[in-house]
């Protein structure tokens, strides 16, 4: 005999789930300039839809983990980075966990901890491959669980709290040759997994609203508040400015800033770089959505760009390429947000300076 139930329930969270998506759409409509932004931001309504789908809807069993490529070339939110992999891995922090892998040719691999909801964000742990152990050909394992496992040689510490993993791989290489393997699974057993149910799968509608709501909100205010300062970098994550929101690394520290150009004008941003792993700039729209990268220079990392000989950098936002510089393609766009990551090293990043110019005036 069937179970019975209250198709309400069900019903209610997918009514839910329309109401959520009808009022982002009012915000993107509300905020969006011209005609391109506003097809970029029902464009990110509806990737951000399908990656909570997948991430929230679908592979969300921590009892059962699997790994999902959280930002790629098609779903972007929250200052996503061309060179960089970010893996999501659902959590339980009653459980122990045991992620297994090879650590490839990349320069970066971290692994973050995250606790709490999207409003109360926190790190709870945090491991990079310097401080990690590795067999002789990049083999790892590394523990995830309240307390330290006997015998564990790379261990993350789960509180109350943690919710989800964010593996990051970075790469100088646009084609992400050498990219490092792993797969996760629960050390102990644990039940086979349960058929769908409606209460649950009410409430999986229910999260993947909730965070479309919130990436939407969130992410209008920020870029408004950057608005707000053009041509400047207002945000520098050393002093305490917060993008905790936007699920960050320990081992970053981020310049993020906007621009406001004229056809006819281009930014010049200039500095002198730390010694670190890595540094790059990106240009991102109003939905903090790096611009098309994959057949546009919109985002050079610390290997393509040429320093001067006194070891400091002068890079260009421009809509029209200049003659020998280090160019970043606004793609059409007169206003959007630019971001700088600084990335594992013991160097302190000065402050990069900008100021407008005339296209004709750059030398």
């Amino acid at each position: 005999m069937a179970q019975e139930f209250d198709p309400k329930i069900i019903e209610t969270a997918w009514d839910a789930l329309i109401v959520n998506m009808q009022t982002s759409g009012k915000l993107v409509s509300e905020h969006a300039v011209d005609a391109q932004e506003l097809a970029e931001g029902y464009r990110f309504l509806t990737r951000t839809v399908g990656g909570a789908l997948d991430t929230l809807m679908e592979k969300n069993d921590p009892e059962h983990p699997v790994f999902t490529r959280a930002l790629t070339p098609y779903r972007k939110y929250f200052g996503d980075n061309p060179d960089t992999y970010y893996d999501r891995l659902a959590l339980d922090p009653s459980l122990t966990y045991k992620i297994s892998g090879n650590r490839g040719s990349i320069p970066y691999l971290g692994f973050t901890i995250y606790g709490g909801g999207t409003r109360n964000l926190t790190i709870v742990s945090h491991l990079m491959a310097p401080e990690m152990v590795f067999s002789s050909n990049g083999d790892f394992e590394v523990y995830l669980s309240a307390t330290r496992p006997k015998g564990a040689k790379n261990w993350l510490e789960l509180d109350n709290s943690s919710r989800l993993m964010i593996v990051r791989q970075y790469f100088f290489d646009p084609l992400k040759k050498g990219a490092a393997t792993y797969c996760a699974e629960v050390v102990g057993d644990v039940p086979v997994p349960a058929a769908a149910e409606p209460g649950q799968i009410a409430k999986k509608i229910k999260m993947v609203g909730r965070f479309l709501t919130f990436v939407t909100s969130k992410t209008v205010e920020f870029c408004g508040e950057l608005e707000q300062k053009p041509n400047q970098l207002s945000v520098d994550s050393r002093n305490g400015e917060s993008v905790l929101s936007f699920f960050p690394t320990h081992d970053n520290d981020y310049f993020i800033g906007w621009y406001d150009l004229k056809k006819d004008e281009a930014l010049v941003v200039e500095g002198v770089p730390p010694e670190c792993l890595y540094w790059s700039l990106t240009l991102y729209n109003r939905w903090f959505e790096s611009y098309e990268y994959l057949h546009h220079q919109v985002h050079l990392n610390s290997e393509q760009i040429t320093l001067n000989k006194d070891g400091s950098y002068r890079l260009v936002v421009s809509a029209t390429e200049p003659e020998n510089q280090n160019w970043l393609d606004t793609q059409g766009h007169d206003v959007g947000m630019l971001a700088f990551r600084w990335l594992g090293g013991g160097g302190v990043a000065s402050q990069p300076t900008m100021r407008v110019v005339k296209m004709n005036d750059l030398n």
